[in-house]
């Protein structure tokens, strides 16, 4: 079960990607067996970044509950098994047993946009937590991060840019072709804002 790796891994590129991505939605061909993905990008013309969205569903069965440690080992389509932390907000999480299926979906939103240096700012993270409807084990939390870069060259003839993120390390990014590409933009920050969130619905095996 690598769906949510699998978005994680698309953060980082997903960021080149709206510095020239267009308004599109695409399925995602390339998904695990029994997973569905699908995303989605906007950008206003002219303006540099914009907004993506990653979706992916997958079903899963309950292979071993512990109550105290509140965890469940699910066993996904494909076979492969992974252990998930369940929140307190999770409400009649001991209802939920073995054999139990379950609907995991992740959701990754990425927006991205350009401004003058701003030392205010800086990177973080914050952890939130939905809680369920009455009655429901079902359980859904985000966490949100803020990466910010710095333009620290442009390359105009491949439109092209520098960026520099608070690690020190460097990326290439390709600049959208309605995007105008100067020499002002240098030491424009480029802010990544990032919210990955998770949500677990239960269909027990023996309904009561």
């Amino acid at each position: 079960m690598n769906s949510r790796r699998t978005l994680q891994a698309v953060a980082l590129t997903a960021s080149v990607s709206l510095l020239s991505a267009c308004a599109t939605s695409s399925v995602d061909n390339t998904a695990p067996e029994g997973i569905v993905s699908n995303t989605t990008q906007a950008y206003v013309s002219g303006v540099p970044g914009g907004v993506t969205t990653q979706r992916a569903v997958m079903l899963a069965s309950v292979e071993q509950v512990d109550y105290q440690a509140r965890t469940l080992t699910l066993r996904g389509p494909s076979g492969n098994v992974q252990t998930l932390k369940v929140s307190e907000a999770a409400e009649n999480f001991s209802t939920i047993v073995k054999g139990d299926q379950v609907k995991v979906a992740f959701i990754e939103e990425l927006v991205v946009h350009v401004r003058d240096k701003h030392s205010g700012d800086s990177d973080s993270a914050v952890v939130m937590l939905g809680k369920a409807a009455t009655g429901t084990p079902n359980v859904m939390a985000a966490v949100q991060t803020q990466h910010i870069a710095e333009v620290r060259a442009i390359d105009e003839a491949n439109h092209t840019a520098i960026l520099q993120f608070a690690d020190g390390s460097l990326r290439k990014v390709d600049v959208r072709p309605d995007v105008p590409l100067s020499d002002a933009s240098l030491g424009k920050e480029v802010v990544l804002q990032i919210t990955e969130a998770m949500a677990i619905s239960v269909e027990h095996a023996n309904p009561q």
